[in-house]
Formats: C-alpha cells, sequence, structure tokens
C-alpha cells in the first residue's frame, strides 16, 4: 500500500522511487499491480503495459517547475515514445542520442517541453539516423548534423533554449526561439 497525503492508493507494488513535484503537492512512481505495469500520478494508472508500453522508464520522469505537467519515456519493443502530462509523442527509434541518457526538458514557465530523438537509425545498420529537436509535440529536424554526444538541452528563458550539435568538421550551438503559431 503507498499513502501519500493520508490518501491510500490501491495495492501496487512500487517498483521504482517516488519522485515528488518541486511543490511536494504531487507524487509518481513506476508501479505494478495484477501482472499490469503502470506510471501512477497523484493515485492515477497511467499507460498501463498491456496498453502498447511495456518498459515505462520511470527513472527519466520528471514535473514541469511549476508542478503541474510530468513526463517520461516510455518504450514497446524498439520503440520509444516521450509522454507528457498523459500525451503520446513518437514513436522515435531513440528519445537522445543512440546509447545515451534520455530526458524531457521543461521551459521555466513549464509552457513548453523539449526533447532529442532520432529516427531510421535501425534501418541504417544502426548508423546515423535522422536527428530531431521535438519542441512542444512538433518534430524539427536537424539537417547535415547530429546531437553532439552527452549533449543536453537547456531553456535560457521561457522561450528560448539551446542545445550543442557536431557538423562534419565542427561543434555548433543550436538556438531555437519558441513563437506563437
Amino acid at each position: 500500500v503507498v499513502l501519500h497525503g493520508g490518501e491510500e492508493y490501491d495495492d501496487y507494488y512500487a517498483g521504482g522511487d517516488m519522485i515528488f513535484s518541486p511543490d511536494s503537492q504531487h507524487m509518481a512512481f513506476h508501479g505494478s499491480k495484477n501482472g499490469q505495469s503502470f506510471m501512477v500520478i497523484d493515485g492515477h494508472d497511467y499507460l498501463k503495459s498491456d496498453n502498447a508500453h511495456a518498459d515505462i522508464r520511470s527513472d527519466y520522469f520528471t514535473f514541469s517547475p511549476d508542478s503541474r505537467r510530468w513526463g517520461y519515456i516510455a518504450q514497446q519493443g524498439d520503440e520509444h515514445h516521450a509522454v507528457i502530462s498523459g500525451a503520446m509523442y513518437g514513436p522515435y527509434d531513440y528519445l537522445s542520442v543512440p546509447d545515451e541518457e534520455a530526458y524531457i526538458y521543461f521551459s521555466p514557465d513549464s509552457r513548453h517541453f523539449a526533447f532529442m530523438a532520432t529516427r531510421e537509425y535501425r534501418r541504417n545498420n544502426y548508423h546515423g539516423g535522422r536527428q530531431y529537436l521535438v519542441v512542444d509535440g512538433r518534430d524539427y529536424e536537424i539537417q547535415g548534423t547530429s546531437w553532439l554526444s552527452g549533449s543536453v538541452l537547456r531553456f535560457d528563458s521561457p522561450t528560448n533554449l539551446h542545445g550543442l550539435i557536431m557538423g562534419k568538421d565542427r561543434i555548433s550551438r543550436l538556438e531555437v526561439d519558441i513563437r506563437p503559431d
């Protein structure tokens, strides 16, 4: 039994660390019940393992700075998805650079999210692939370059983020200014 704020959350087996939001008002954990795997957020089950996602990557779970939004990585076979507050984005071969850690980043005001993704990696015999920056669920291909191994994204402000990319013979800083449609 999991207790939080005096509430009892069903009979889950907590299979990962419990994660608290920045304001400590929300809680999430990877749990299982009756042989099914869930992300449990404030007592609600998200993406059961028999509902398309066998491996829920709770180690990459994050809350937004205002604690109202959340995101994590889910994987089924070779496909990876980003799950943002219950909405699923993907599929991708990898979220991030192949064989690197995958993270979802929120802007300081929590209105925007971003992550790195790779497609067509397996189709190219596990070399290269097409690299994307995904901002607010929209894919932007990074052509002629790739993410620098170990690269991270950083929001400089609520509407500006940057990351490092590698071209044929140089490393560059990718600057993104998010503007409303």
